[in-house]
């Protein structure tokens, strides 16, 4: 089964060492924003995934390779 967008936004983000708190304001988006999108709850834009991949210094295709399950 392939993991979700949502889960490995949480989990880069979690690994870099960052808050939900911390996180949202440096993508541009509220804390809730930032955690409908690591529930699926929301879609995310390319653009913010690419700002959280650079911020949590991931590659964008950590984030959407083999992600749709």
């Amino acid at each position: 089964m392939a993991t979700s967008i949502g889960s490995r936004i949480r989990t880069a983000r979690e690994e870099a060492g960052f808050t939900a708190e911390q996180l949202a304001p440096q993508v541009g988006v509220t804390m809730g924003t930032l955690l409908r999108w690591e529930r699926d709850e929301n879609e995310i834009s390319v653009k913010r995934l690419r700002k959280i991949a650079e911020l949590t210094g991931k590659s964008f295709t950590y984030f959407v390779s083999e992600a749709a399950a």
